[in-house]
């Protein structure tokens, strides 16, 4: 109970089981302070994700759930999507890693983010699924959930089998989206095609920062296709292409952009913050003050040749 006190709950033991998540679940029905729930690894099960879910029907404070492996295999998800959809809009960070779903429950999930309600009227911010089993046509969905998405910055979907169909949709989407700052889908078996996606989706969107696309089975046809359209758009700050099968010169100089751009960036940040200070440093000819009247010595003028010659002539 006097852990619920602050805002954060983490949580990196395995021998975190059904019996306290339930234990969790139900002092989340009336908390007021936590903001974040990080469960790293465990043995929750379906069971006791379903009651965390059930939970945040009733919880308006928690803004991030973050569930690591822990034998999820889907059964809690259809919990999880009826309360994001239908009671829970606060919440802004949901991660889910390391928990193979069903296609069914990965199909239903996909389905609750890119509906109209949740992708325009909620709050989610940054959502992670990672090494979910994920494939095509689940991954389709998640891309209609970038359509028009006015909150989500950050979508990380490595780890899957979503192949070139999947990060295609995803691409044709993101062409419509004006916010997202950050997309990762690494290791998907994503090949020329996905590459080519990206590079007649970077013809119009204009706010993505990072997207990675390391692991895959892009060959140097890819990278050079994706290179070309790196070097003109520089609102891209940040494209990984390493650990696929291209030439290593190709990922040198994929690299070096990114360094410079990073140098640029953080340059701007300097330069401004900089030029808002006042000047620190006295010109040359700026006046120098007259020392204060009553005990303190007067100001010398003069060089110290000159005093001593004027000290000698002086009478008694």
């Amino acid at each position: 109970m006097d852990s619920f006190q602050g805002e954060v709950v983490v949580s990196e033991t395995n021998l975190l089981g059904t019996p306290e998540a339930k234990v969790i679940a139900a002092l989340l029905f009336k908390n007021r302070t936590l903001r974040k729930l990080i469960i790293a690894r465990g043995r929750i099960g379906d069971e006791g994700m379903e009651v965390l879910a059930t939970a945040l029907q009733f919880n308006t404070v928690l803004e991030t759930l973050a569930i690591g492996p822990n034998n999820i295999t889907g059964k809690s998800i259809g919990e999880l999507c009826r309360v994001l959809q239908n009671h829970n809009f606060t919440l802004e960070n949901l991660i889910l890693e390391g928990n193979k779903l069903s296609e069914e429950s990965a199909i239903l999930l996909g389905s609750t983010m890119s509906d109209f309600f949740v992708r325009n009227y909620g709050k989610l911010k940054s959502f992670t699924l990672c090494k979910a089993g994920v494939r095509r046509a689940s991954a389709e969905l998640f891309g209609k959930m970038l359509y028009m998405n006015k909150s989500l910055l950050r979508m990380d979907l490595s780890g899957n089998h979503i192949h070139c169909q999947g990060a295609r949709v995803i691409f044709e989407n993101l062409k419509r989206n004006s916010v997202l700052l950050e997309l990762s889908l690494d290791d998907n078996n994503i090949s020329f095609l996905g590459a080519q996606a990206l590079t007649e989706c970077m013809q119009e969107n204009t706010t993505l920062r990072i997207c990675s696309m390391q692991h895959n089975l892009m060959l140097d046809n890819s990278a050079q296709v994706m290179l070309g359209m790196y070097k003109t758009h520089p609102s891209l700050r940040a494209l990984r292409v390493s650990g696929n099968p291209i030439g290593q010169l190709y990922i040198e100089q994929f690299e070096a952009i990114g360094k410079y751009r990073s140098s640029t960036d953080i340059k701007e940040i300097m330069d401004t913050s900089i030029a808002s200070l006042p000047p620190l440093i006295v010109s040359p000819g700026a006046k120098r003050k007259r020392a204060p009247k009553g005990n303190m010595s007067p100001a010398r003028t003069g060089t110290r040749k000159n005093r001593e010659k004027s000290k000698a002539v002086s009478p008694l």
